[in-house]
This record gives structure tokens, sequence and C-alpha cells, in this order.
């Protein structure tokens, strides 16, 4: 997986995590690459700066970037890992039991869930905080 910050044509920037990088090519020109906080499809990849540190060989270099990487997916699992623990679990019913929760219809609870991209808008819209991760299954 890469991470990649990201901008928007309105300077919003944030970053997005990626299976690789034509991945991230792919859903860029076929606009499933969107801004999180004006929803606009018009992004660009910010420069990254270089891994600039201790002297050592070309490997050892290439391995601590591998090993970074790991180490990120790794940390990533785990937090996804202790979300399908300990949240609930509500499907395709996502978008209608956080605006129950928000509006106090339902008690506060941890859920976690499926949404499309334009029911996510919405949620935004209606000022309704909620957060987009990976969808680890518990196999890989």
């Amino acid at each position: 997986m890469v991470a990649y910050n990201l901008q928007c044509c309105n300077q919003h920037e944030f970053e997005i995590w990626f299976k690789d990088e034509l991945s991230f090519k792919q859903q860029l020109t076929t606009d499933l690459v969107e801004c999180p906080f004006c929803h606009t499809n018009d992004i660009t990849r910010l420069p990254c700066a270089p891994n600039i540190g201790k002297k050592s060989t070309q490997a050892n270099s290439q391995h601590t970037g591998h090993q970074h990487l790991a180490d990120i997916h790794d940390e990533t699992r785990k937090m996804v890992a202790h979300i399908h623990d300990n949240f609930d679990n509500v499907g395709d019913k996502f978008t209608d039991e956080i605006r129950k929760i928000h509006h106090q219809k339902s008690p506060p609870r941890d859920i976690y869930g499926k949404a499309k991209i334009e029911e996510l808008r919405d949620l935004y819209e209606e000022g309704i905080e909620c957060h987009i991760m990976p969808d680890f299954d518990k196999t890989n």
C-alpha cells in the first residue's frame, strides 16, 4: 500500500492510501478520487519530500523505506481489526444509523459499515462526521 499527499483545485490538502501507484492512477483518471472537504474530482498529487537520513547503502535505504511502509500497513490493519472487534457493524444501513445517532434518535455507539460516496457527501453536507477506512478482510 502507498499513501499519497493530494490537493484539490480549492487548495485542500489530504492523504489517501492506495493499493499501488497503478491503482492510484486508474482511480484518478476515472474520477474516483475526490476531496473529502469539497468533493471535487480536480485532484493533483503533491510532491513528497525525499527520505533523507543517515548515510547508508542503497540496499539499506530501500529496506528502511519498505519496512516503514510495512509498519504503516501493519498499524492500519491493527486499527481496522480493532474497529471490527469493538464497533457495531451496521452494514449497508450505515448512513441511516449514523444519522439516528447524530440526531439522538439512537443511543451513542461506535459503528462502521458501508456507504456510497454520494451518501458520504450528503453526511458531510449535513455536518455529520465519519471517516473512510480500508476494507481489509481478516484473511489478509
